[in-house]
């Protein structure tokens, strides 16, 4: 779970693997649920969404016969999945379920901001962290990325300078490359929208190559259209 949070997927995938085989040894088929949503996250990151989504409806079905309190965990994700694939009716649906949940805010505050809707986004952002103390870093990650995006969607460039500060801090102090590789994606946008497109663009090519170090094809694109976008603007068609 911690290494989900700091977007650890490779080590993630290694502590699932062992859970796995500790479930198979001891038939604790709960625990196998939990895991499964887990390791979904780390196929969805590397672009295996087909089978991210069978994992995550096997997940979804044991552990609402198993744990039903724990099915959250699984909806939660495939909620995510649906909004990554445009989905984003299905997953509007599977948050209407999950109201109490926590993390149901940021989900939204996602799913908004991909809908084309900054102003939802950015206040839903802002109420999650609102909810959440600066001292719950890897909880905050998610959150901050999308306000960030969303203020500079909205032109609230002043808004956005101490969200970019904290995503550089937790990039200096998390150090993981999806950390890093958000933080700087940040910083191009930022650079960007005040037109600094050299800079921009040497953000861009950063956090480019630590997304394909990370193989995180979906977020390695949209950085690319990003350092596009700057690329043009500098003439470099």
């Amino acid at each position: 779970d911690v290494c989900e949070r700091i977007r650890d997927f490779d080590r993630a995938a290694q502590w699932c693997a062992r859970v796995k085989d500790i479930a198979a040894r001891t038939r604790f088929n709960a625990l196998l649920g939990i895991c499964r949503a887990q390791y979904a996250s780390v196929l969805v990151w590397r672009g295996a969404w087909k089978e991210g989504e069978a994992e995550l409806e096997a997940a979804v079905q044991q552990l609402g016969a198993s744990r039903p309190a724990m099915q959250s965990e699984g909806l939660l994700r495939l909620a995510d999945l649906r909004r990554l694939q445009g989905r984003f009716d299905e997953a509007c649906a599977i948050l209407d379920g999950l109201k109490r949940h926590p993390q149901t805010l940021v989900r939204r505050a996602a799913l908004a901001l991909d809908a084309g809707d900054a102003a939802a986004a950015a206040y839903l952002a802002a109420r999650f962290l609102r909810n959440v103390p600066s001292s719950g870093r890897a909880e905050r990650i998610h959150a901050l990325d999308v306000l960030h995006r969303a203020q500079l969607a909205l032109g609230r460039r002043n808004e956005s300078i101490p969200v970019l500060e904290e995503l550089r801090a937790m990039a200096g102090l998390i150090a993981t490359a999806p950390v890093q590789a958000c933080a700087l994606a940040a910083d191009g946008l930022a650079r960007a929208a005040d037109g600094e497109y050299q800079r921009a663009r040497r953000s861009f090519e950063d956090a480019n190559d630590l997304y394909a170090k990370s193989g995180a094809p979906y977020e390695q694109a949209r950085v690319r259209l990003e350092l596009g976008k700057a690329l043009i603007a500098l003439g470099e068609q």
